[in-house]
């Protein structure tokens, strides 16, 4: 499983984007509290095959990123 800071970090380091990540676990996802496993599937879920390092590796050179 990761977090999503995890993924946000990653993302933002692949598009040069050197803004901290802050992290609230108190913070309010639409009006809503999250936990640790409020955005994962039920009992019956249904997965694609999209895999985020293939995704980000796909983004990257699509948007290359200049410093």
């Amino acid at each position: 499983m990761h977090r999503l800071d995890q993924i946000i970090g990653r993302f933002m380091a692949a598009s040069a984007d050197n803004r901290p990540i802050l992290v609230d676990s108190q913070a309010l996802y639409f009006g809503a509290p999250l936990a640790d496993e409020t955005l994962m599937a039920g009992s019956v879920p249904r997965f694609g095959h999209t895999e985020f390092d293939r995704w980000l590796r796909r983004w990257t050179s699509a948007h290359a990123v200049t410093n």
